[in-house]
């Protein structure tokens, strides 16, 4: 049974997912992607730094599964930030998935024009076909923004090394 977590736009967003870093693109990412979903999984997480995106596209729409049902997340990678820039490289990604839109649109790291990255971001949130939300991924000077943030994101080993439970 997937469990979901209500974003304060209202949005609902499967709590638990498939993460394909470090799969490789191809078999093994399509299989993981395919089994994961037949399980009731319904939240993939991919980036475009893994190189995978079109493998998770693939599964996505070879599963059986109706794409609304179906939670994407990608990231842009730094080389991606930019004004006019990353609408670019947004248009890339959706080719690459194979899917009229991406569910949530993270930017991987804090590096380069990550503001002028986010500005595309929030035109593209009011796009038809473009990401429904726009997140980051740890960071902490976007402050003056027009689409306000609904996530961030955090891996589980952050966590635990803050919590003093790994080191």
């Amino acid at each position: 049974m997937q469990a979901y977590i209500i974003l304060n736009d209202g949005t609902k967003i499967p709590q638990f997912g498939l993460g394909v870093y470090q799969i490789p693109e191809g078999e093994a990412t399509y299989n993981a992607v395919i089994d994961t979903l037949k399980i009731g999984v319904r939240h993939i997480d991919t980036a475009h730094a893994y190189q995978n995106e079109r493998s998770v596209g693939k599964a996505v729409r070879n599963s059986g599964v109706p794409r609304e049902e179906v939670w994407i997340t990608t990231k842009l990678w730094p080389h991606e930030y930019g004004a006019g820039k990353t609408a670019a490289a947004i248009d890339k990604m959706l080719d690459r998935l194979g899917t009229d839109y991406i569910d949530l649109l993270l930017l991987h790291q804090q590096f380069g024009d990550y503001l002028g990255a986010w500005k595309d971001m929030e035109k593209a949130v009011t796009v038809k076909y473009r990401p429904r939300n726009t997140a980051l991924k740890q960071y902490k000077t976007l402050t003056a923004t027009a689409v306000p943030f609904l996530i961030r994101q955090r891996s589980t080993a952050q966590i635990f090394r803050e919590s003093g439970i790994m080191s």
